[in-house]
């Protein structure tokens, strides 16, 4: 990004270009820069199509497959808060239709989805789906342990990058041992009611 051609806006001052604009607060500029948009300029939002119809076939399942499962899985039944890790888990979660999504602010921050899918619920009530990579999983699948003491029972979609993509889903029910599960039977409806 060139900074010299962009508007940086930051700690109550906005800098353009070279030149520096000290206690300008964020939501004057804004109202600034909207008066100057004429009709002509203003742009109508693009919609946005989200990935559904998952093919029931052999092949291998791919960070969209993720998605496309979650959006049919939410056609079928209530949506879930989702928790997403950073990385592709992230990415895959931004193709899921409307729904709760936590997830990192800055992408050095591995290990966030469980514990925060275990934050979500608690503070909700409500039954997350987590997203995370093998790596994350491998550092707080432990926390895992909590969830019959507190009757959670997430569901947490591990992925694997080191298995050729093969994902696995992880189902916690509140007064059992974990239970590990291939995904598609756990984007089923009948088994995320339980």
């Amino acid at each position: 990004m060139d900074l010299r051609r962009s508007i940086l806006a930051n700690d109550g001052r906005v800098s353009l270009g070279y030149h520096v604009y000290p206690d300008i607060p964020l939501p004057a500029l804004v109202v600034a820069l909207n008066r100057r948009l004429t009709a002509a300029t203003r742009q109508p939002p693009t919609p946005v199509t989200y990935p559904r119809g998952l093919p029931v076939d052999d092949e291998r399942v791919r960070p969209n497959d993720v998605a496309m499962a979650v959006n049919d899985l939410f056609d079928r039944r209530d949506r879930m808060p989702i928790v997403a890790d950073m990385g592709n888990r992230l990415f895959t979660a931004l193709d899921i239709d409307n729904t709760e999504l936590v997830a990192p602010g800055y992408y050095g921050t591995m290990g966030f989805g469980v514990p925060g899918g275990l934050g979500v619920q608690a503070a909700s009530g409500r039954r997350p789906l987590v997203l995370v990579g093998d790596g994350a999983f491998r550092m707080t699948r432990w926390e895992l342990l909590n969830c019959r003491r507190y009757g959670w029972n997430p569901i947490s979609n591990a992925r694997s990058l080191r298995r050729k993509l093969q994902a696995r889903a992880i189902h916690v029910r509140p007064h059992s041992n974990l239970r590990f599960s291939v995904s598609p039977r756990a984007m089923n409806p009948a088994f995320c009611a339980s």
